[in-house]
């Protein structure tokens, strides 16, 4: 199966960034847009004004997200006058953790178009299930609003298309929740990566590996119709009746992610995007299982093999039931190989092993140092002004069209052509 049109004929993003145009699908497009850095126009006193932050979606990872803008919160220069989840009792302890640190108790909402309407909001952090990411994403960068969304930034060819149509046209300022590439040791491996530290990529190898199935674990008995805005959790998928399992549990079922490659794979597939400055692939192979027999739609291992434009292959692997090998990203190039576990902490490794050029890279190891995080770097840029983040719509676009195309493979059973568009 052959899909078209979805993006050009340029091996890396460096050369998206000085020569490409891209052909975007949907009924919103009039004309393609041109594949540009651009940067967004700071509002007056931009630098120093205080920053209106919204959190959409306030579980486990919209949590972690607030009490780090908590921590900071006056370092960092922002105020939170609005939080919006479709259950109620998490957008009220949400309220209640900005109440506490703050004094200032915000406005509580279960649809994001009431959040998005308020002039006090600035910034939005999208942390909603996967599949209502892009549909707010592209909402409020109409709205004008700067957006930090959690990873994957879509789960379809479409939504990918929509998102960074709407990100483009309204130079939104974006940062997508791969919170690695804000590590330093990561960006000097790119660095050294992109230089040519290993000549030719061959391979590159990504692993994410899980002990628990731990989706299913979830539990339902304290949730109430009552106080779930249940149609606007479903946004744009057909109505169903209400089911307090999808509202918690929705990662087991096909409607609302990407597969597992999508819920866990992207963290990893991202890193090796980033080091070898590669977009999508060009094709993708995939295979999928259930593995330790739970009631899930979403199988609990995958995968696949990507071809890129540059001739290097990716193979992704994701399952649940046993965690060895530890999640890692290995880097196979002509003069050697880059070790990388999937830690915050890791220190990488670059050696010669392996190399058939004539002039191997020097083993060194490459240690982890401190440097503003991911949060921080986006409330940086968007003062600066800037849509460099340290995980733009091209990151995110790269890895939602990879994860899309490793989960649609694996369910056809049949290889996936991801063909680009004509060059213009």
């Amino acid at each position: 199966m052959a899909l078209s049109g979805r993006f050009n004929n340029h091996p890396n993003r460096r050369q998206f960034l000085k020569t490409s145009t891209f052909a975007l699908a949907g009924a919103a497009l009039a004309k393609p847009l041109a594949w540009t850095s651009q940067s967004a126009a700071p509002t007056a006193s931009a630098s120093q004004k205080r920053l209106g932050v919204a959190l959409i979606g306030c579980g486990s990872y919209g949590g972690r997200l607030l009490r780090e803008c908590l921590q900071n919160h006056v370092s960092w220069q922002i105020d939170f006058p609005a939080v919006c989840d479709v259950w109620r009792p998490q957008s009220e302890a949400a309220a209640d953790a900005i109440e506490s640190a703050t004094g200032k108790r915000p406005k509580i909402f279960s649809r994001y178009s009431d959040v998005l309407a308020m002039d006090e909001v600035d910034c939005v952090i999208i942390a909603t299930p996967d599949f209502s990411h892009t549909s707010i994403l592209v909402a409020a960068a109409y709205a004008g609003k700067q957006i930090y969304v959690e990873k994957p930034l879509a789960i379809s060819l479409e939504q990918a298309d929509a998102a960074l149509n709407a990100v483009l046209q309204n130079n939104t300022i974006l940062q997508v929740g791969t919170q690695f590439r804000s590590l330093p040791q990561f960006a000097e491996a790119a660095r050294l990566v992109q230089d040519g530290a290993l000549g030719k990529i061959l391979k590159v190898d990504t692993i994410y590996n899980r002990k628990e199935f731990r989706w299913d674990q979830r539990d339902t008995s304290d949730v109430d119709e009552k106080d779930v805005d249940w149609e606007q959790f479903l946004m744009q998928l057909p109505p169903r009746p209400f089911d307090a399992r999808q509202l918690r549990m929705w990662r087991l079922y096909r409607d609302y992610t990407a597969g597992i490659t999508g819920l866990l794979g992207t963290h990893v597939i991202d890193i090796a995007h980033w080091l070898t400055d590669s977009g999508p692939p060009v094709s993708a192979t995939g295979i999928e299982a259930w593995l330790i027999g739970q009631e899930s739609e979403t199988a609990d291992f995958q995968e696949c093999l990507f071809t890129y434009e540059n001739g290097m292959v990716l193979n992704s692997s994701c399952r649940c039931g046993n965690s060895e090998p530890r999640s890692q990203i290995n880097f196979y190039g002509t003069k050697g190989t880059l070790h990388c576990p999937f830690s915050t902490g890791a220190t990488l490794t670059l050696s010669p092993d392996g190399a058939s050029d004539a002039d191997p890279v020097e083993a060194r190891e490459i240690r982890p140092t401190s440097a503003p995080g991911h949060l921080e770097n986006w409330f940086d840029c968007i003062r600066k002004g800037t849509t460099k983040t340290n995980a733009d719509i091209y990151a995110g676009y790269a890895h939602a069209v990879t994860a899309t195309l490793a989960t649609q493979s694996a369910r056809e059973g049949r290889r996936i052509h991801f063909e680009p568009s004509t060059k213009i």
